[in-house]
């Protein structure tokens, strides 16, 4: 969380004042929570609270951190024009296309090894673990990220049809833009035999090799993705295999004159989300997996999420890209960072709101484990219905104060509430509140 300085602290309290005061001028007080506080007072971007609007099914915001933007390219928005290979977070998109084209069961048992050996050539491939040496099933594949397993599902797509992978791929919605309302997107690239005949010039470079389709398997090589059609994914695990069309606009409106509450000119409704043509029977041990890797003892993220009271499900991925950079050689690599997944797991409510999908993605960042993870949290903790401290705060804060009080304490709520927010982002146990 970004340090503030004294003066930007109390003017963010008093949008919490202020907003307090709107809510209780507009709707009364007797069902006022500490949502409906947050949400009034919504802030900018960069701002110490913001709320993250959001609808079942739907994706509608979308995370650019300003404070790491300054220097670096910073009219990017990284969420929907930057391409990244994604690393291990592409291992679920391999494992569905895999049970698809009946290449997998979840229940096989392939030995996960430290290396792994193809090609006329004999080229080894190596396992980000060197220690281990062990037959996995796919969601403890999934959960220990294991790259031997999937190196393995690579070469059966090799051996079969080296297509069909990404043919798979492209259905979950990569290789084209998410169709996101206000443009601006880039497209990333599924590498295919055919487009490697039509991009290279020399015999070598224009054959489609045993390791093109291994390196696919755990998110290298040529693949690119978005950081938005990876959130779009894992969304669709989510909401059981529906893809969504993410969009940021939902009304038109005119902003109302003294006081008055404004009018709405336009609705853009989201376009229904599409059934991806899953099989639920291949969907739901890919489900497990991500839920293994944030709570088994070996999972790759569990030791961010596994004590974490709502329960939450994602896949971490360290993904090396060539990146320049003074000093350095120009084939650099450095690791790009990733998490990506949702909670509830289950799919249910909580404190009556739907899930979310948070995909993190840190450039250079190193593991995922160990970057990437930590920053989804802080994204979980900071939604008001998926911290469990916040729904204290509606019991403990606002409740003993609206059943009795004058005006006066009532719009002191909304400074309350800002104040307590603020101990919760410092690390702070709830305090016994004073008006």
């Amino acid at each position: 969380m970004p340090r503030i300085t004294a003066e930007a602290r109390l003017a963010r309290r008093q949008d919490f004042v202020d907003a307090t005061w709107r809510l209780l001028a507009r709707t009364g007080w007797r069902d006022l929570t500490v949502d409906d506080i947050c949400m009034e007072a919504r802030a900018s971007k960069g701002a110490f609270y913001g709320y993250f609007d959001r609808k079942q099914d739907v994706l509608l915001a979308l995370l650019d951190d300003e404070a790491a933007a300054k220097a670096n390219h910073p009219a990017l928005n990284r969420a929907t024009y930057g391409q990244y290979p994604p690393g291990s977070t592409w291992k679920p998109v391999v494992a569905l296309a895999a049970m698809q084209e009946h290449l997998l069961a979840p229940w096989d048992l392939i030995q996960c090894t430290p290396t792994a050996t193809y090609g006329r050539d004999k080229q080894v491939f190596r396992n980000w673990n060197p220690y281990v040496n062990e037959p996995m099933n796919l969601e403890n594949a999934l959960a220990e990220s294991c790259d031997t397993y999937f190196y393995d599902i690579g070469n059966r797509f090799y051996s079969t049809d080296r297509d069909r992978m990404q043919q798979w791929a492209q259905r979950f919605g990569f290789g084209s833009v998410t169709g996101l309302d206000i443009g601006g997107e880039a497209e990333g690239l599924v590498p295919t035999p055919e487009w490697r005949k039509k991009t290279f010039t020399s015999d070598w470079d224009r054959a489609w090799n045993p390791g093109d389709s291994i390196q696919l398997a755990i998110g290298q090589k040529d693949l690119t993705v978005t950081p938005l059609q990876l959130a779009r994914f894992y969304a669709m695990l989510a909401n059981g295999g529906k893809l969504v069309t993410p969009y940021l606009v939902s009304t038109v409106e005119q902003p109302g004159v003294q006081g008055t509450e404004s009018t709405t000119l336009r609705r853009y409704p989201a376009d229904p989300p599409q059934p991806a043509g899953i099989d639920p029977a291949a969907l739901e041990p890919v489900r497990r997996g991500l839920y293994a890797a944030t709570h088994a003892v070996d999972g790759t993220s569990s030791g961010v999420f596994a004590t974490y009271p709502v329960p939450i499900a994602g896949k971490t991925g360290t993904a090396e890209k060539v990146v320049p950079l003074p000093g350095y050689p120009a084939d650099h690599l450095e690791d790009q960072s990733w998490w990506c997944g949702w909670g509830p797991y289950d799919g249910s409510s909580f404190n009556g709101k739907p899930p979310i999908v948070v995909c993190a993605l840190i450039e250079n960042g190193g593991h995922g484990s160990t970057a990437a993870a930590p920053a989804a949290l802080d994204v979980f903790e900071g939604e008001p219905n998926l911290n469990p401290r916040f729904l204290a705060l509606d019991n403990v804060l606002l409740q003993p104060h609206m059943a009795s009080g004058t005006v006066e304490t009532r719009k002191a709520m909304g400074a309350l509430v800002f104040d307590n927010l603020s101990a919760h982002f410092q690390g702070w146990p709830l305090p016994t509140p004073v008006l």
